[in-house]
């Protein structure tokens, strides 16, 4: 008679701030990022986030292999520099990552954007970005398109403060204009 061994592995799955993720990603405040953020992710890994609420998606970084490494969103995939900017999630909605076996790059860190809970005369704010050197002005009340100054922080446009966090990301807020 032979004998069968069936083997099962489990990732865990971590909970907080509005996401439940599983796989090889973190959950930072109200924020999900690669693996390894901000320093680079590695190969063949992977993760699924379920939003555990809806809300706006403000990308905070972005840079992964150009078509090879990637988020999906809403049945929409990115890669490279740019990222699911100011899309809308609902409560349930899943996003998915997988990287490949070659180059590797910052990765990202995505975040529920807290506009409307702040004043309603917003109508722009502002995104750092130190790895690459630029900042964006992203205006929601002009449908959302987001604008690059590169040469950060030397080219930074005049009255833009930014905060940096200790994790060396850049703490996003509001700027009314």
């Amino acid at each position: 008679n032979a004998t069968t061994t069936t083997s099962t592995t489990t990732t865990p799955t971590t909970t907080g701030g509005g996401w439940s993720v599983q796989g090889n990603c973190s959950i930072a405040g109200r924020c999900v990022t690669s693996a390894n953020y901000p320093s680079q992710y590695g190969n063949f890994q992977g993760c699924t986030m379920t939003a555990l609420e809806a809300g706006t998606l403000q990308v905070r970084y972005f840079d992964t292999e150009s078509d090879y490494d990637k988020l999906v969103v809403g049945g929409l995939t990115y890669s490279g520099e740019v990222g699911p900017q100011g899309v809308e999630l609902a409560f349930g909605d899943v996003l998915s990552w997988s990287s490949d076996r070659s180059e590797t790059r910052f990765g990202w860190k995505l975040c529920f954007a807290e506009l409307e809970a702040a004043d309603s005369s917003v109508v722009a704010y502002w995104v750092a970005d130190y790895l690459n050197y630029r900042v964006q002005r992203c205006a929601p009340a002009e449908g959302g398109a987001c604008t690059t100054f590169a040469g950060f922080p030397a080219n930074a446009p005049q009255g833009v403060a930014l905060e940096q966090a200790a994790d060396g990301s850049v703490v996003a807020y509001l700027v009314v204009e």
